[in-house]
């Protein structure tokens, strides 16, 4: 089976003094592009050396995902937002998989009907 998810991750430094405005808007963005068809996984990360740099990441079910999201009209919003908080042009790389995913573990996965679980109850099944 062909795999067709892509990940993109995004770079962006901001201008002295903007870092907090900067980082507030990516996280906006990324709430919301969690709540789109395709989309796997939006974070926004802060580089723990450089408080002025931050990464994004993004997985995304399809290159027609991908798509629909370039399209929504908020990103230009957020475009022109970003803009002013940048000290340079935002630096994306889109990514395919080298290799076949992993298949999750066992012990990761389980059914949420079954309840919370206490990680040292000798008596949590699986256990």
């Amino acid at each position: 089976m062909h795999d067709t998810t892509l990940s993109a991750v995004g770079f962006a430094r901001a201008r002295r003094d903007r870092a907090a405005e900067l980082g507030d808007i990516l996280v906006a963005v990324a709430e919301r592009s969690r709540t789109e068809e395709g989309c796997l996984e939006s974070l926004v990360h802060r580089d723990l050396a450089d408080p002025d740099l931050f990464v994004c990441y993004e997985r995304w079910a399809s290159e027609e995902a991908v798509a629909r999201h370039l399209a929504q009209p908020y990103l230009e919003e957020f475009l022109d937002r970003l803009r002013d908080c940048l000290e340079q042009d935002l630096i994306v790389h889109r990514l395919s998989l080298a290799g076949p995913a992993p298949a999750p573990v066992a012990s990761e996965v389980r059914d949420v009907r079954d309840g919370p679980t206490e990680p040292d109850d000798p008596t949590t099944p699986g256990r």
